[in-house]
């Protein structure tokens, strides 16, 4: 289901919404759209005025920068498409515990520390072909995962997403090298592999090469130029790659009550799941019901590993969501 809003709306909304001191204030890196579609759903339920601000060129970390500067207006709940920014702020205790009841249904490998934010729909790393079938896919990624040679196999890592990039710095800061171990071993075995910007690219230049490790929010930009099949990425071990979105409520808000029913707002399940049937490639999170979601790519709370995330680096060293977590007085410093 699509989340659609016509232009008249988002240009009242952007009118009436600035330099209210009274509205609720979500600092939000998600696609302006959706971010004020779910505002303007959550103000119709509640009465409560919702201001989101967004950055015009969001950047990894933009949100904990400007609450560093203070500049107005004054954050009451963060809506981020990484932890990076909640992992941060939590760390030096900027953030306040989210709601039991609204954390019901999230588990627990993907909420942060003394409960201080939670995640919900997001992107997964798949292997994906513009040209190629699913059967195909699938036997040249049990290939790869069998260790078995590769040679006329060509793969291209999607260098292009922040996301993606950002991942490539945690692997090199720190903590495990699981970026360039794939690399080493796919090319030891005898695969071509690059690494490229796809986004953007048209399938006609990706002939030569087949097989993509990618995010299933490029696959679903792509969608209308080739099959939507794919088949989900893990590491060794069964360790899935995914980046969740990221609610948090910031402990200088001064509407507590009403941040709190935001966050539990955005971590419903009727939100998830509208979420992840808007088209725009985010998997669940949280325990759904009665919904179908694409073959290869299984609801994330019933996975057996908790997931390696992309861009949960933060100065103190913390580098996983999972149960290896360290608390921030227990981080590696630098």
């Amino acid at each position: 289901m699509a989340i659609v809003l016509t232009a008249t709306l988002l240009a009242g909304w952007s009118l009436t919404r600035r330099n209210e001191p009274d509205a609720l204030v979500v600092f939000c890196s998600r696609e302006s759209p959706v971010a004020n579609a779910f505002a303007a759903e959550f103000e119709q339920r509640s009465g409560v005025r919702c201001l989101v601000v967004t950055d015009p060129l969001p950047t990894e970390g933009w949100i904990a920068n400007r609450i560093a500067r203070g500049t107005p207006p004054r954050c009451d709940v963060l809506w981020d498409t990484s932890p990076l920014d909640a992992v941060r702020l939590a760390a030096v205790g900027e953030l306040v515990p989210l709601s039991p009841a609204a954390l019901s249904r999230i588990p627990e490998a993907f909420r942060g520390p003394q409960q201080t934010w939670a995640a919900f729909a997001g992107v997964r790393q798949v292997w994906w072909s513009p040209k190629g079938d699913p059967e195909t896919i699938r036997k040249q990624v049990e290939a790869i995962h069998a260790g078995e040679d590769l040679s006329g196999v060509s793969i291209v890592i999607d260098g292009g997403s922040p996301r993606f990039a950002a991942w490539a710095i945690e692997a090199a800061s720190g903590g495990p090298d699981v970026l360039g171990e794939r690399l080493r071993d796919w090319g030891t075995r005898g695969a071509k592999v690059s690494m490229k910007s796809v986004s953007g690219i048209p399938d006609s230049d990706l002939a030569g090469t087949p097989l993509l490790l990618t995010f299933t929010n490029v696959v679903a930009e792509r969608s209308g130029t080739g099959p939507r099949g794919f088949v989900a990425s893990y590491l060794d071990g069964g360790r899935p790659v995914a980046i969740p979105n990221v609610v948090a409520i910031h402990r200088q808000t001064d509407r507590p009550e009403l941040a709190q029913r935001f966050a539990a707002f955005l971590l419903s399940e009727v939100i998830e799941v509208r979420l992840v049937k808007a088209g725009l490639g985010d998997v669940p999170v949280g325990r759904i019901h009665a919904m179908d979601v694409p073959e290869d790519v299984r609801p994330l709370w019933d996975e057996p590993e908790p997931p390696l995330p992309v861009a949960a680096l933060t100065a103190a060293g913390i580098h996983s969501l999972g149960k290896d977590r360290p608390d921030p007085a227990e981080a590696p410093s630098k």
